[in-house]
């Protein structure tokens, strides 16, 4: 059961800290748009305070995120630990894009800016965690699974869920 947080305290900080990479996760207001999840590194990202943290958007992919961010400011963070622990952030959030008043201000607290187009800036308006999915295993400790994988796609060392 996910348990909620007021605020980002210095173990949830800590957390943050502690994984390689994060998801950011927006969606448009038509229904028939496309839901976007992507990938981040967590070197861009950095906690500004105990309800705001903020991360660079790099150039390279598409703008979905800043798309659906300017249209609708709803945004989502999902940091996974190795041990299956997730926590997320939703809120609301800025595109803050090189001409914007605060891009100098917020500029200030990343050392590289180097192919950034953005900083995307999350108000945190709910902190959450939970025990995240079950641990990964090999087929092999999984006997009693391998009965529901079809004989020709077994292979040694494909990951399945515990």
């Amino acid at each position: 059961m996910a348990k909620l947080y007021r605020e980002l305290d210095s173990r949830l900080e800590a957390y943050i800290k502690a994984q390689p990479s994060f998801f950011v996760a927006s969606a448009p207001i038509n229904c028939d748009g496309l839901i976007n999840i992507s990938p981040r590194g967590t070197a861009t990202l950095k906690v500004l305070d105990a309800n705001t943290v903020a991360y660079l958007d790099l150039s390279g992919g598409g703008i979905e995120s800043i798309g659906h961010i300017k249209e609708n400011g709803r945004l989502a963070m999902m940091f996974c630990g190795a041990q299956g622990n997730v926590l997320r952030l939703h809120g609301h959030a800025q595109a803050i894009e090189r001409y914007h008043a605060q891009w100098s201000h917020l500029a200030s607290n990343f050392s590289c800016l180097e192919g950034a187009r953005a900083i995307i800036v999350l108000s945190i308006t709910r902190i959450s965690d939970s025990g995240g999915p079950p641990p990964v295993r090999s087929l092999e400790d999984s006997e009693p699974r391998q009965s529901f994988v079809p004989r020709g796609k077994r292979s040694s060392g494909t990951a399945v869920l515990a």
